[in-house]
């Protein structure tokens, strides 16, 4: 049976329970869609430990999806493994459960009992698990969860074009009077989505135009986090995103959600729900990064587990190459790189090198700008300057340099030879004493392979700049 590992980066900072991710496949590399059925995926964790999930959205034609999985324990700064398990059958078919997912979820599949029902008839339909809802003004429907910092979701649609419909956010109700809240909803004759409050009298706070057609099924997110909200609003088969996004401090601390139907006129059939969720946020929310994803911007991981490359950026743009921040192999700062370019002017600008926590390599500046050739600061090891780098017969080190290092006399081309062969009996050496004492044969891979490798590609660019230099100057003569 087929196994998509799937990496989850905690990112804010913050211990996470019981945590709800949502999952976009099609986002994290995932490319077997042919054998992806929905009654035969489930999920598990590291140790092959089944986990609760729930299958929003699912086209394998088109290769979009929304999954969300709940996680019991995602540890501060860390990284944790689940499996998506598809292909053949399901061993755990009661964990495909939305509502052992979210913190609060009502798929309206039976009748209407966990929403508190404050005004309007809301009437179930059985043959498709939805909830009608009729009446005038203000129909409204919550749950207070116990949680100012979540995530939305809701399908729904208006049934008749002079309604205006959506979620509740943040509400409060403290008589029977007065109602604090913020929604989400549409304004029909504006043909918008909006996010208002009402804290005694109501004030629009942000809108974006956004085409809503009577009749037509949405699916909602609302991230809310502080006082920043985000509202997105997609069709049915999560295309067609329409943003926007307010800051409101007044009612950080309110913890009940819910949906609503708004109309200043009696009637029957408004508007109708499929499902209301409410899940855990926090922010940034964990990256979710594929098996399939070699590069992902941010890091590169290998293992799955244990960090074994956290890297900055790489663009190829004719000017910048090559951003690295620092390496890591299993939690131990093996390579710290300030930044590599290749643009014709700056070939290599390095930060420095460190093996285990102790300085082995301090490097300046790499440079060839055609005039000085090369340029080096200091070249360390283990904190001792070496003054004269190590250096081996140019045959065995470098030996496609060989023909330039054995002319007579001085030339610029021969210098640059020589310390390119002398940086590289450098990290030779250095690899020959870390493998001497390194505990872990990988590291020397990582920390000094690296930078070994890094050198070959210099002397590669540089000696074809050297041949292409060669032949002009030959033919000038």
């Amino acid at each position: 049976m087929p196994v998509y590992k799937l990496l989850i980066k905690e990112q804010s900072g913050n211990d996470l329970v019981d945590y709800q991710i949502r999952i976009q496949l099609e986002n994290t590399g995932f490319t077997d869609w042919a054998n992806l059925t929905a009654d035969s995926i489930y999920f598990t964790d590291a140790n092959g430990n089944p986990l609760y999930f729930w299958i929003e959205y699912l086209d394998t034609v088109n290769k979009r999806s929304v999954i969300w999985v709940k996680i019991p324990s995602i540890p501060k700064n860390s990284t944790v493994v689940i499996n998506l398990n598809y292909g053949g059958l399901n061993p755990y078919p009661s964990y495909h459960d939305p509502k052992n997912v979210f913190v609060f979820f009502d798929h309206f599949d039976n009748p209407m009992e966990t929403l508190t029902i404050e005004s309007c008839t809301w009437s179930r339909d059985p043959a498709n698990s939805i909830i009608n809802v009729s009446g005038s003004k203000d129909c409204i429907a919550w749950k207070d969860v116990g949680l100012s910092n979540v995530k939305v979701i809701a399908r729904l649609r208006k049934n008749i074009t002079t309604v205006d419909f959506g979620t509740l956010n943040r509400m409060y109700k403290p008589s029977a009077t007065t109602i604090y809240l913020i929604y989400t909803y549409h304004i029909n004759l504006n043909s918008r989505l909006s996010i208002a409050k009402n804290i005694g009298y109501w004030t629009e706070v942000a809108y974006v135009s956004y085409s809503i057609t009577t009749g037509a099924w949405y699916r909602w997110l609302v991230s809310l986090y502080g006082s920043n909200i985000v509202f997105k609003a997609y069709n049915d088969n999560f295309t067609g995103e329409g943003t926007v996004s307010a800051s409101i401090t007044e009612l950080t601390d309110k913890t009940g959600y819910g949906i609503f139907v708004y109309t200043s006129t009696s009637g029957d059939n408004l508007a109708s729900f499929d499902y209301f969720g409410v899940a855990k946020h926090i922010d940034p929310d964990p990256a979710v990064i594929g098996e399939n994803q070699s590069l992902a911007v941010g890091s590169i991981y290998y293992d799955y587990q244990s960090e074994i490359f956290a890297i900055g950026s790489i663009y190829y743009n004719g000017v910048e190459a090559l951003n690295l921040g620092s390496i890591y192999y299993d939690g131990i700062e093996a390579l710290k790189l300030g930044s590599i370019y290749y643009d014709g002017i700056v070939g290599l600008n390095l930060g420095s090198i460190y093996y285990d926590g102790i300085e082995g390599l301090s490097l300046g500046s790499i440079y060839y700008d055609g005039i000085t050739g090369l340029n080096i600061g200091s070249i360390y090891y283990d904190g001792i300057e070496a003054v004269a780098p190590p250096t081996l017969p140019p045959q065995i080190l470098c030996p496609e340099f060989a023909d330039i290092l054995s002319q007579e006399g001085y030339s610029w081309e021969k210098a640059i030879a020589s310390l390119l062969c002398g940086l590289e009996a450098v990290l030779t050496e250095l690899g020959n004493e870390i493998s001497r004492s390194a505990k872990t044969i990988g590291l020397v891979f990582i920390g000094v392979g690296f930078g070994y490798v890094l050198m070959r590609t210099g002397e590669k660019i540089i000696k074809l700049i050297l041949r292409g230099l060669r032949k002009s100057y030959e033919k000038k003569r």
